[in-house]
C-alpha cells in the first residue's frame, strides 16, 4: 500500500469522489479532533474541499469553506458531488449549508436551510 495524496492542508478525509471526466479526486477536509493533524483544542473547525490530480495525487486546489461563513460554529463536510459542468457541491451537515465550488476552486454559499441540518449532534456539542 502507498499514500496517494499527502497534502499538509488535509486533516482528515470524510467524503471522497473520483471525478474521472475531469481527471481529479475531490476530498472533503474535516477535523474530528482525532487525526494526527487535528487541532485537539478545536474539533469540527476545519471544513473544506480539495481537488487532486487523478494520476499524480498532486493538489489542484484546496478551499477553506469556513472562510465563507466566519460563524465560529462547528462544521462537517459530509458529502461532495459534481454537476455535469464540473461544478462541485459540498454539504456541511452541521450548519445546513451547501457550498458551490467552481472548477478552479472558487467557492460560494449555494444554499442554507434548516431542513438540511443533520439529526444527530456532533460529539462535542
Amino acid at each position: 500500500m502507498r499514500t496517494f495524496i499527502d497534502d499538509p492542508e488535509l486533516v482528515s478525509a470524510q467524503a471522497v469522489l473520483v471525478n474521472r471526466k475531469r481527471d481529479r479526486i475531490l476530498v472533503s477536509n474535516v477535523d474530528y479532533g482525532t487525526a494526527d493533524r487535528s487541532r485537539k483544542d478545536a474539533p469540527f473547525r476545519v471544513a473544506g474541499v480539495g481537488s487532486y490530480d487523478l494520476k499524480s495525487g498532486k493538489q489542484d486546489w484546496c478551499v477553506d469553506l469556513t472562510a465563507l461563513t466566519l460563524d465560529g460554529k462547528q462544521h462537517l463536510i459530509s458529502d461532495v458531488t459534481v454537476a455535469p459542468d464540473g461544478t462541485a457541491y459540498a454539504v456541511d451537515e452541521l450548519t445546513p449549508t451547501v457550498f458551490r465550488i467552481d472548477r478552479t476552486g472558487h467557492a460560494s454559499v449555494f444554499l442554507r436551510n434548516g431542513l438540511l441540518k443533520a439529526r444527530s449532534r456532533s460529539p462535542t456539542s
